[in-house]
């Protein structure tokens, strides 16, 4: 006879919480800035963000904790949240 067990979800507590895919961060540590590409949250903490940059052409990507990232204000990133550029489409009938 099998017995029903049920599973209880217990909140994540998690330091990456406040970080938005897509935003711009600096690692406080290196002064690289980046955009937020990867949340990594793990099941012991030290959770990390993976930010992506260019350098002389290069696309390059910085795996460091959560904890150690600064966000850039809008007024000193003009680009983030820019709306004004049309919509990727999504096949060749233009359909978005």
């Amino acid at each position: 006879m099998s017995e029903n067990r049920t599973m209880r979800r217990i909140p994540v507590a998690t330091d990456a919480r406040d970080v938005i895919l897509g935003e711009t961060y600096t690692d406080i540590v290196t002064g690289i800035k980046g955009v937020a590409v990867i949340v990594y949250i793990h099941l012991t903490g030290c959770d990390q963000v993976c930010l992506s940059y260019v350098t002389r052409g290069t696309q390059h990507y910085l795996t460091v904790d959560a904890t150690r990232l600064a966000e850039i204000s809008p007024a000193a990133n003009p680009t983030a949240g820019a709306t004004d550029a049309p919509a990727p489409s999504r096949g060749p009938s233009g359909i978005r």
